[in-house]
């Protein structure tokens, strides 16, 4: 994969209202698209509301958890790509997630030796997410 992780944003060639492989010569123009979260081997990308994309579908609250996405994209539209799919990175975000509660820390660097990061909240308050500490 091409080591992407969501909040990140990559480039797509377009061609005909359908996001199309990096390897096809011909396309009618390229786009920034954010990714959502990292679904089977490929990603979920949103696409705006101004935009129509072939193969695009909708986050409802019945799936939105099934897809590894947050509960603020119920509603937004998203597409499945793969690495195929993807020109460039434009940029990626600098941070880690949280192993505990899966919440992102821009900036934060994760543990050197274990190589997972624990935000401040899941070490001092255990029990708030409904885990006990082991």
């Amino acid at each position: 994969m091409a080591q992407c992780s969501p909040g990140d944003q990559i480039i797509c060639h377009l061609k005909n209202g359908q996001i199309i492989s990096v390897y096809e010569d011909e396309w009618d123009g390229r786009h920034i698209f954010d990714i959502v979260s990292i679904y089977d081997n490929g990603y979920l990308i949103y696409i705006p509301q101004a935009m129509v994309i072939k193969e695009s579908f909708e986050i409802t609250k019945w799936n939105y958890k099934g897809l590894g996405t947050k509960i603020k994209f119920i509603g937004s539209t998203v597409c499945y790509i793969t690495d195929h799919n993807i020109m460039g990175i434009y940029s990626k975000i600098d941070g880690v997630h949280c192993d505990e509660c899966g919440e992102f820390y821009r900036f934060a660097e994760a543990d050197k030796i274990t190589d997972k990061l624990t935000c401040w909240a899941c070490r001092a308050y255990p029990y708030y997410k409904g885990t006990p500490d082991d």
